[in-house]
């Protein structure tokens, strides 16, 4: 199993999210995913979205698996509702049969994160 891993920091091949952009889909939580919006650090979720319509501008990393997406992760500002008003919500989704995206994890940042913890190393560099 060969996986790849992009990040619009570094760079995310433009094609990769074609067949998901502008699409919605119903997301189906996991129960660690659900015990994540009780536990977060930063904010404890009150209202979870149902559904995600995926765009481009939320979406900053993708991994692939044997040229398929196995998982990519949105920063969300709005559709949420949680006890904080200055966080974003982060959701890990996978590709689920039908028009459902999986939710394998997620949690809560602050607005005005600067992704200083960002490893560079574990991602894919795009070949000009």
């Amino acid at each position: 199993m060969s996986a790849r891993l992009y990040h619009t920091e570094i760079g995310l091949p433009e094609d990769l999210l074609v067949w998901f952009l502008g699409r919605t889909f119903e997301l189906f939580y996991s129960t660690h995913a659900r015990q994540a919006v009780l536990d977060d650090r930063f904010a404890i979720a009150r209202k979870m979205p149902k559904q995600l319509q995926v765009r481009r501008e939320d979406v900053f990393e993708v991994e692939v698996t044997d040229g398929e997406i196995s998982k990519f992760a949105v920063r969300l500002s709005s559709g949420f509702e949680a006890s904080r008003p200055d966080v974003d919500l982060i959701l890990v989704v996978a590709p689920y049969p039908g028009q459902m995206l999986f939710v394998r994890t997620l949690w809560f940042n602050e607005h005005d994160d600067q992704h200083k913890t960002l490893d560079r190393s574990k991602y894919a560099q795009l070949v000009s």
